[in-house]
């Protein structure tokens, strides 16, 4: 049990921080929002101190009165939960207009066929240099890596010059190739 002398029990009015002798209605002032956290009201029950700790960092402090703080952290995780939604929801809205923005299906589509260009000129520049299409694929890979490509995997290379035709067997007929 608080025996504090600011928590007397059953009292509704307080004096408010730093004015002794005005009696406010804390129960009515916890849950009007537009005066009680507002720092710029004259009733506000709050008092925020801010200092800076460095260049880049700041600290802040708020002194409430007792009775605010579960108010006051309701308010907090309100909002948490408030701007964590909008935040998801501002996401989804700038994906959606990114699927339907023409400079932005472009450039997908140009890094798109830029990476099938450079797939089919590293792979048939290994396979000047004599290497088998297996090992054509790993360094072609391999050199994809090195330049930290997002699509650098052996399959998505193979599917890509298989898409392009580099990998069909040529065919041999009557000891002639087709």
């Amino acid at each position: 049990m608080d025996k504090s002398p600011s928590k007397a029990a059953g009292q509704a009015y307080r004096s408010a921080v730093g004015l002794p002798g005005l009696d406010v209605n804390i129960d009515s002032m916890l849950y009007n929002l537009n005066s009680a956290f507002n720092p710029l009201h004259r009733d506000c029950l709050l008092n925020y101190d801010v200092r800076a700790v460095n260049a880049g960092h700041v600290c802040m402090s708020v002194v409430m009165p007792n009775e605010m703080l579960r108010s006051f952290s309701a308010l907090l995780e309100t909002m948490g939960g408030f701007f964590r939604v909008i935040n998801n929801k501002a996401r989804v809205s700038s994906a959606m207009i990114k699927t339907y923005d023409v400079a932005e299906i472009a450039d997908r589509e140009k890094f798109r066929t830029d990476y099938e260009n450079d797939v089919r000129t590293l792979f048939d520049g290994f396979i000047d240099q004599g290497c088998e299409p297996r090992e054509a694929i790993k360094r072609t890979n391999a050199a994809l890596k090195v330049n930290n490509h997002p699509w650098a995997n052996y399959f998505i290379v193979e599917r890509t010059l298989r898409a392009a035709g580099r990998l069909r067997k040529s065919k041999v007929k009557g000891g002639e190739k087709l």
